[in-house]
C-alpha cells in the first residue's frame, strides 16, 4: 500500500519561500531505518513522520538527512496545516522534545505551543566571533543552541560562518540574532552543519531560545523575521515558560511512497 506524503512551505503564505518540510502519516513510527532512508530521500532540512491518534494525541518524530532531532518547529507547522486543512482545529503531538499544541487561529495562521529553551548558560564569545567573523555583542547557550547577538540586522544578514568552525561550538546549532529591520522587531538566521543542515532557512524552535533573550529588551510578544535566502516571518509570543509561535504554512505538494516501513503501513488523515 502507497504512503501519503505532503511537501509544506513553513512559515509563509506564499509557494517557494519559507522553510520546506516533507510530512508523511504512518501507522507506525518503530522503522527508524525507514524513516532515516525516506528523511535522506526528501534530502530536506527535516522531514515529519506523524502516527495515528492515541487517546487524542498523535506521536510525532523528524529527522534530518542523517540524524534525528529533539525537537522542530516548522516542521511541526507543516504537520499541523496537513491535519488543520480539515475540520479540524487542534492538535496535539507527543515527542522527544515534549508535548506540543498547534490551534488553527481565525486569521488562517497556526499557532504551536512550545517550550522555552533560555540561553543562561555560557558561550564563548570569542570563539563564536571567530567563526563568524564578525564582532559578537554577547552569547549564551540553551539546550538545543548557542546563541550570539550581533550588532545589527545587516551584520546578521551577510554573515558567512566558517561552517567546521560551527560544528565545534556545540549544542544542535548556532542562531544569531540582532534588533530587527523591515517591520520586524528580531531578526536571525540559523546554521547547523552537525545536524546535516548548512543553513536552515526558517527555525522554529530557535524561537523559543531567542523569545527569553528578547523579551526583556522588545516585550514578551513580538514579530519575528529569518533572514536566509527564502526568508520567513513569524509572531512569537513568550508565556513564562512556553513561547507561542504563530505563523503561515502552504501546502505545494504531496503524493504517495511506494517503499513502505517493515512495521507497518499508512493511515488514512483523519479529521
Amino acid at each position: 500500500m502507497a504512503i501519503e506524503f505532503w511537501l509544506v512551505d513553513a512559515f509563509t503564505s506564499q509557494p517557494f519561500a519559507g522553510n520546506p518540510a516533507a510530512v508523511v502519516i504512518v501507522d507506525t513510527l518503530e522503522d527508524e531505518a525507514w524513516m532515516q532512508g525516506v528523511a535522506a530521500e526528501f534530502n530536506l532540512s527535516e522531514t515529519a513522520f506523524v502516527g495515528p491518534v492515541k487517546r487524542g494525541r498523535r506521536r510525532l518524530r523528524w529527522f534530518t538527512p542523517t540524524t534525528e532531532v529533539d525537537l522542530c518547529g516548522h516542521a511541526t507547522l507543516a504537520a499541523s496545516k496537513v491535519l488543520l486543512d480539515s475540520a479540524a482545529k487542534a492538535v496535539v503531538f507527543t515527542t522527544r522534545g515534549g508535548e506540543l499544541r498547534c490551534f488553527a487561529h481565525a486569521d488562517g495562521d497556526i499557532v504551536m505551543d512550545f517550550p522555552s529553551d533560555p540561553s543562561d548558560q555560557p558561550a564563548d564569545s570569542d570563539a563564536v566571533a571567530e567563526v563568524l567573523g564578525t564582532p559578537v555583542l554577547r552569547a549564551g547557550a540553551g539546550r538545543h543552541y548557542v546563541v550570539a547577538e550581533l550588532a545589527g540586522a545587516d551584520h546578521v544578514a551577510t554573515a558567512t560562518p566558517d561552517l567546521a568552525g560551527v560544528a565545534q561550538l556545540g549544542r544542535g546549532g548556532l542562531v544569531i540574532t540582532a534588533a530587527g529591520d523591515d517591520g520586524a522587531d528580531v531578526v536571525c538566521r540559523m546554521f547547523a552543519p552537525q545536524e546535516g543542515i548548512d543553513e536552515d532557512p526558517v527555525t522554529g524552535s530557535a524561537w523559543c531560545a531567542l523569545a527569553p533573550w528578547w523579551a526583556p529588551r522588545v516585550g514578551d510578544q513580538f514579530s519575528a523575521a529569518q533572514r536566509s535566502p527564502r526568508g520567513g516571518r513569524l509572531e512569537v509570543t513568550l508565556r513564562g515558560d512556553r513561547v507561542e509561535l504563530g505563523g503561515a504554512a502552504t501546502i505545494v505538494a504531496s503524493g504517495r511512497l511506494r517503499i513502505e516501513p517493515s512495521a507497518g503501513r499508512t493511515s488514512p488523515r483523519e479529521a
